[in-house]
């Protein structure tokens, strides 16, 4: 069994020891040990697992895996859109392409560029080789992903299309898989996690069993085998999995596993489903908690983080005036009456898209009984539109135009209840932070 090794501060995770037994009966025969060391950088990010290397970019996304050594080592590079979502995925490429002069002599090696050039110049065919990743817009979350499609390469799958079915919270569960001319069956549990998907025919094809925070590997059909030679058990037949029919990553809500770097992509994050945390620490510090690197209040079984910031969602629907707000780590929300400048065009209203939390401010009319509310002003960064962010209206307070509560008119920011202000600001003030999904 591993004994990890954690490190301060913040619960820094330097590698684990890993103690094999071998045991018979009640006796131990043999007992080996072996360490794995974990490199960091200053940020928290994880650089190394002891088999392979990790590159990070400037705002602390997972940009490139590297795995082996000299001139064997191969990296499989990531791209990410203005929006946060992986967008691409590199074949993995050789990362040296000449010999080694110092290994090889450098006369020698002067000559084998002469007369074989093309063979270390590298190939700009192979750049761009890789998997293409399309994801949703309103009214599903931005990290709902709609297709894979493979533009060839070893690693390419092809073309897979996903089905999802959106909820009156803002969120969306996947219930349909299109790949080769073929439609499959997605069956997932209570937090939009497949565990099943079934064929045209209602048979099983991949199945993902339940385990505390998502190491084990799918599997096909469990396969009968008869008087097994082998078996911990008496019983005649032994049942064993077999391997899925089709290759399938969507793993927890928002995440998708990554075979050469054994890490589930969890849109700001990635996450290590043999630690059951994320391998980068949160972006918001120490705000976010004394340990940075806890996946959904480390209780995968009842809470999910698709957005890897364990934070809140609040998604605004302008057409139907509703705001949700879903705790952390919550699979239910709450909805609030809201509104967004619907009677003035001074500054809006906000476009669809995503807005990342700014900070949180009290206003001059803060007051229980002003047309501004009591809870301040939980402030988004949004282009064009400085101080915009959310707070409450009250009813009994008339503007000019006629409109009170959530339809009074404001300089462009989002009117809601005092009970959706309270509980954005409660939160708020625990270390979380809301990421606002606006749609029409």
């Amino acid at each position: 069994m591993p004994a990890f090794r954690p490190s301060h501060p913040r619960n820094r995770l330097l590698g684990f020891t890993q103690t094999l037994s071998r045991t018979q009966g009640t006796r131990t025969l043999s007992t080996t040990s072996a360490q794995v060391a974990y490199s960091l950088d200053g940020a928290g990010n994880l650089t190394s697992d002891g088999l392979r290397s990790f590159g990070h970019d400037a705002n602390g996304r997972l940009a490139q895996v590297r795995i082996g050594l000299g001139s064997e080592e191969a990296a499989t590079t990531y791209l990410h859109n203005a929006l946060g979502q992986r967008v691409f995925k590199s074949e993995p490429q050789a990362t040296q392409y000449a010999p080694d002069e110092q290994e090889l002599g450098e006369g020698f090696i002067n000559w084998l560029k002469k007369n074989f050039g093309w063979l270390f110049a590298k190939a700009q065919a192979n750049a761009t080789l890789g998997q293409s990743f399309v994801y949703a817009d309103a009214p599903l979350p931005p990290w709902a992903l709609l297709g894979e499609y493979g533009n060839g390469g070893s690693k390419s799958a092809g073309r897979l299309e996903i089905l999802w079915l959106p909820t009156e919270d803002g969120s969306a569960i996947p219930v349909g898989l299109y790949r080769n001319g073929r439609l499959y069956a997605i069956h997932p549990d209570h937090l939009g996690t497949p565990r099943l998907i079934t064929d045209d025919g209602n048979k099983p094809v991949w199945q993902w069993p339940y385990s505390a925070f998502g190491a084990n590997k799918p599997s096909g059909i469990l396969k009968a085998t008869p008087k097994p030679k082998q078996a911990w058990t008496n019983e005649p037949v032994l049942l064993k999995a077999t391997s899925p029919a089709l290759t399938f990553n969507l793993r927890y809500p928002g995440q998708y596993f990554d075979e050469e770097s054994n890490l589930n992509y969890n849109y700001f994050r990635s996450y290590m489903p043999t630690q059951g945390r994320y391998s980068q620490a949160d972006p918001i510090g120490l705000a976010g908690g004394p340990n940075g690197y806890l996946y959904a209040g480390a209780n995968s079984l009842t809470r999910i983080d698709p957005w890897g910031l364990a934070d809140f969602p609040v998604i605004f629907n302008g057409g139907a005036g509703t705001l949700w707000v879903v705790p952390p780590g919550g699979t239910s929300a709450e909805g609030f009456a809201a509104g967004n400048n619907t009677t003035s065009t001074s500054r809006g209203p906000w476009a669809p898209g995503t807005y990342t939390y700014a900070y949180s401010t009290t206003h001059k009319d803060d007051a229980p009984g002003s047309s501004y509310g009591s809870n301040g002003n939980a402030v988004f960064t949004v282009p064009g539109c400085v101080g915009c962010g959310i707070h409450s209206g009250r009813e009994y307070k008339v503007d000019r135009r006629g409109g009170s509560g959530v339809q009074h008119v404001t300089e462009g920011c989002i009117r809601t209840t005092d009970d959706a202000t309270r509980l954005i600001q409660d939160l708020v003030r625990q270390g979380h932070r809301p990421v606002l999904e606006v749609t029409r």
